[in-house]
């Protein structure tokens, strides 16, 4: 299945680059509505184009936008502002080598300043450069103990870094302390959920993620999460609601559908699993590509096939589950080994359970 961690990278960036928006600078309040032309002083004229970019950005005029924060830095070089807002912009449309450059200009010239660090951060981070973004968050932490963004950021970079439980237990700590105050964040309530999942503790996570659809209804990552963790416990009713909110929000992502293929599979609905993974881009990822070969494994009728596969990879559940089913009539003891060792290997899956009783019983399946 998809990691918690390669999932949560997409919505943390996300919400960032959401909240970035919002961002007022101080200075811009200082400008008389007078054309940039008419000003002499070189500072005032670069933040009149400021704020006209601005109002492009807020517009949605992304390009337009930057192309004016290019021009008020060009007028006023040294203009952190400028260079962080037209960092975000570049991010909205995909340009990470030009966001990173701007992010680490804004630094350059106000060291202190935690909002380009964090998305600097977050950055460094979606490329896989980790050692360097766990400076660069470790030090926005420090500057400001209470930035949701940077702490939602460093929950994914050590869950991704499999940092220890102590550590992870720790971040924790940090992270629920800031849920229980004034308005968290949709990301603050997911950060948590992924700190709770990763140290066992399902229940709490659970509620983390009910917490962060309230505030968010349509939050991508909590819905996948709540899907993985009802598949892992077996409640295959709970992954199929969770998995349809997700599909009427991305229906043709790569992970939606893997997701739908493994809440059929649950569901005993191994074709139409295999009918949804073929609507995957090739090639598969390992993750699906590994789950193919399972699906193809428990619809197979070639007892001795399997048996040889299963000589390779003993704990496989799904080759397990399939032998349990194909001697159940003719080797009723055989086919109740396999049951058990299926069950042993996935201890959630009720159904195959029942059949195991069933024919440790002598009914007719």
């Amino acid at each position: 299945m998809l990691t918690c961690s390669s999932r949560f990278t997409g919505f943390i960036a996300l919400k960032i680059g959401i909240a970035i928006l919002a961002v007022i600078v101080i200075v811009s309040n200082a400008v008389p509505p007078a054309n940039a032309q008419e000003i002499d002083d070189p500072a005032e004229d670069a933040v009149a184009i400021f704020n006209q970019a601005q109002e492009l950005h807020e517009q949605g005029k992304i390009a337009d936008a930057i192309e004016l924060y290019k021009k008020a830095i060009k007028v006023f070089p040294e203009f952190p502002e400028a260079e962080y807002q037209c960092g975000t912009a570049q991010l909205s449309l995909g340009r990470t080598a030009e966001a990173e450059k701007a992010f680490r200009r804004a630094i350059e010239l106000r060291p202190d300043w935690t909002l380009p660090m964090t998305n600097l951060g977050t950055l460094l981070l979606t490329k896989g450069d980790l050692a360097e973004a766990e400076n660069v968050l470790s030090k926005s932490i420090e500057l400001d103990d209470q930035s949701f963004p940077a702490l939602a950021a460093m929950a994914e970079l050590k869950l991704r870094t499999k940092a220890s439980a102590a550590v992870l237990s720790e971040l924790l700590t940090k992270i629920s302390a800031l849920t229980g105050k004034a308005k968290p964040t949709a990301s603050l309530w997911t950060a948590r959920a992924a700190l709770e999942n990763a140290l066992g503790r399902t229940q709490n996570a659970k509620a983390s993620l009910s917490n962060a659809l309230a505030i968010d209804p349509s939050n991508r990552f909590a819905l996948s999460e709540l899907t993985e963790i009802a598949l892992a416990e077996g409640d295959t009713l709970k992954a199929s609601e969770t998995v349809a909110l997700l599909e009427k929000i991305a229906p043709v992502t790569v992970e939606t559908r893997l997701l739908r293929a493994r809440v059929y599979a649950a569901n005993g609905n191994n074709n139409d699993a295999l009918k949804t993974l073929e609507t995957l881009p090739a090639p598969l990822s390992a993750e699906a590509a590994a789950f193919r070969t399972r699906l193809l494994a428990a619809t197979s009728d070639n007892a001795g096939e399997l048996e040889k596969q299963l000589s390779a990879t003993p704990g496989d559940a799904a080759i397990l589950g399939r032998l349990c089913s194909l001697y159940r009539v003719d080797a009723p003891a055989k086919a109740l080994d396999y049951c058990r060792r299926a069950s042993e290997a996935e201890p959630n899956n009720q159904s195959r359970r029942r059949l195991g009783r069933r024919i440790g019983a002598g009914k007719n399946v």
